[in-house]
């Protein structure tokens, strides 16, 4: 039997690996979640995962200047590994985007005027279908940013770095974690209640 992933593991112990019939930020269904606040919850766990992005992308971009990672999670990770790469890379700054009216991520806070000619590392907790680094990756180019490269603590649905535009892209877990289109959903047409993971 095949050794498990030292991050699946962290998932598992912190009660953060969900089994049910669940709606993804994507629309999308699954019957597995994870749940990453949960991780991040957890200082020691969170911290650990951070020094390793830190690791991974230190050894090949050792000039980045800002962190930037959607809300929520996003902040304490863009947080976290700035701090870590700080040991590369002298001062990082850690930023943030957030939501608007329509659900596109975008910079506020005043931290266009901080990206601008900075090189930047894009953060991110699970990678589903890559939407959501797509808006922050043109959200940092429009603030004049330079985005060095992409790294997530797990890529679930294979998503490449050609699906996000070309840019590096770093996982620390690259697993599969089925999921369907909601008209095509077998947990749904066998009746079982759809939850909102976020609401547990």
């Amino acid at each position: 039997m095949e050794d498990k992933h030292w991050v699946e593991e962290i998932f598992e112990e912190c009660g953060a690996t969900l089994y049910g019939h669940f709606e993804l930020t994507s629309g999308r269904h699954a019957e597995k979640y994870l749940d990453k606040a949960i991780v991040l919850a957890h200082t020691t766990e969170c911290c650990d995962i951070c020094w390793q992005i830190a690791q991974e992308v230190g050894m090949h971009y050792i000039d980045v200047e800002a962190v930037v990672g959607p809300a929520y999670g996003g902040i304490i990770l863009s947080h976290n590994v700035a701090r870590a790469l700080e040991d590369f890379c002298g001062e990082v700054l850690a930023l943030f985007t957030e939501k608007d009216k329509q659900g596109k991520q975008v910079l506020k806070r005043g931290y266009k005027k901080l990206l601008a000619g900075k090189k930047v590392l894009i953060v991110d907790d699970i990678l589903t279908t890559g939407g959501s680094i797509k808006q922050v990756i043109k959200e940092v180019e429009d603030a004049g940013g330079q985005v060095m490269a992409v790294a997530v603590i797990c890529n679930r649905e294979g998503v490449t770095s050609k699906d996000i535009g070309g840019y590096p892209l770093f996982s620390l877990w690259n697993t599969n974690i089925e999921s369907w289109e909601s008209d095509n959903c077998p947990l749904c047409k066998e009746n079982i209640p759809l939850e909102d993971p976020k609401s547990r």
